[in-house]
């Protein structure tokens, strides 16, 4: 596949409002886009979640599915718009690995009910945590 065209880095704005927020889409506000055409094509990347980075506030071995311990959870509960559950998990990124979560407990600031991704790292405390919400 060849790519022809203009590349443009934008400065607008992706917004999240309740409306749009199930997960399944989101909004981005450029008004001068250009692209109306079936045949145009979007690449979207370095997109990061609203939600500000925590810290692992223990280390985390590559084989672990134990909680794993954070220095903050509180905006961890909801994932999408909808309660954490084994029906509804949520998901945090460390370095390049997606991990899923099914349960936070705000006393001890775990993620509980870990599945782990690939690649599966080590990661040591104070690794940035970034939620995927």
């Amino acid at each position: 596949m060849s790519s022809v065209g203009i590349t443009t880095i934008l400065g607008g704005s992706a917004t999240s409002a309740n409306s749009i927020s199930s997960g399944l889409r989101f909004k981005v506000n450029h008004n001068n886009h250009g692209m109306h055409s079936s045949q145009s094509q979007v690449t979207l990347s370095g997109i990061e979640s609203d939600i500000p980075p925590v810290r692992l506030a223990a280390s985390y071995s590559s084989s672990s599915t134990d909680p794993i311990t954070l220095t903050d959870v509180d905006a961890f509960g909801v994932f999408e718009n909808v309660t954490v559950s084994g029906t509804n998990p949520g998901y945090i990124k460390i370095k390049d690995e997606i991990i899923s979560y099914t349960g936070v407990n705000i006393s001890n600031k775990t993620l509980t009910g870990i599945t782990r991704g690939t690649p599966s790292g080590s990661y040591d405390i104070n690794d940035i945590v970034l939620s995927m919400n």
